[in-house]
């Protein structure tokens, strides 16, 4: 794989294409293929999309052709042969060529062109969940010594409420998230709800107010569930590397308190999370990298 005439796409070789191509076509999830009409210069609005894929087929016989099941009368409205941008996505990666659709009596044909790409560094993507996503990590921390705990009910709204009514609505809020994980409610400590700025695969950010970030560092927090939009996911083993202010503090409803992004490394890897997260990224990705490759391929000719 090289890195062709710019940093800001791979090149694989035909192997490696090979490769990349079958295991996204043998593949029954988080694999789509999106075929991008050009019109001068410039990319229709409506691709065609394909999501199942185990009736494709690839075809290594000269030039690298994708087959594609005659009866997708999706693609009778293209002028054959007709040039094209194949985007295919596999998980977080986007695989992009140029391509030339084509058909015969018993199936389209999608002829790349040109090497196939793929633009770097977009596995540490991150998805922007506040505040249009409802998105928090909560925390199992010991007692602090005021034996306070401030427990948000509502969004960047703290409460002192009475310590028996507190444990009692953490232990059944804890045992409603955790309900399919291992992770056990234990009396002798507090929950502590936070929102969630944003998360990637290799980590998230939560946002905290002065007393929350220090019961986070004094505790060494390692383990929270994740909730995204009423999915919960069981994180074993975290890291708690940085605490910046939150720049938008506009943003917040309570501009009396001062937030700070706290940041954590997910060092224990959870698959469900992550297909979720590939759900919600995908489109994303795909869409930066189709728009950076046509300015790629045109400063290439140049």
């Amino acid at each position: 794989m090289d890195k062709g005439d710019s940093s800001q796409f791979l090149k694989f070789t035909r192997d490696e294409a090979i490769n990349k191509i079958s295991l996204a076509l043998k593949s029954e999830y988080n694999s789509k293929i999106y075929i991008w009409r050009i019109k001068d210069g410039r990319y229709q609005d409506r691709p065609s999309v394909f999501n199942n894929l185990k009736d494709f087929k690839l075809d290594t016989v000269g030039p690298l052709k994708i087959k594609f099941p005659i009866f997708l009368m999706s693609l009778s409205s293209f002028n054959f042969p007709e040039k094209i941008i194949l985007t295919i996505n596999f998980g977080l990666f986007v695989y992009i060529a140029e391509s030339t659709i084509q058909n015969n009596a018993q199936e389209w044909l999608v002829e790349i062109n040109s090497d196939l790409f793929r633009q770097e560094d977009r596995e540490n993507e991150r998805f922007i969940t506040y505040p249009h996503h409802k998105s928090y990590a909560y925390f199992l921390i010991p007692v602090m010594k005021s034996n306070v705990i401030f427990f948000k009910q509502e969004e960047n709204r703290a409460h002192e409420i009475n310590n028996n009514y507190l444990k009692t609505m953490q232990k059944k809020l804890w045992e409603k998230l955790v309900s399919e994980t291992s992770l056990k409610y234990d009396n002798e400590k507090n929950v502590l709800e936070l929102r969630i700025s944003d998360l990637s695969l290799g980590g998230f950010s939560v946002l905290a107010n002065n007393e929350e970030r220090e019961a986070l560092k004094e505790t060494r927090a390692s383990v929270a569930v994740l909730s995204l939009n009423s999915y919960c996911f069981e994180l074993n083993k975290l890291e708690m590397i940085y605490s910046i202010p939150f720049v938008d503090q506009k943003a917040l409803t309570n501009h009396s308190v001062v937030w700070d992004k706290v940041g954590f490394k997910i060092l224990e890897k959870n698959e469900n999370l992550e297909n979720m997260l590939s759900h919600y990224l995908t489109e994303k990705i795909e869409t930066e990298t189709r728009i950076d490759f046509l300015k790629y391929i045109k400063g290439a000719c140049h």
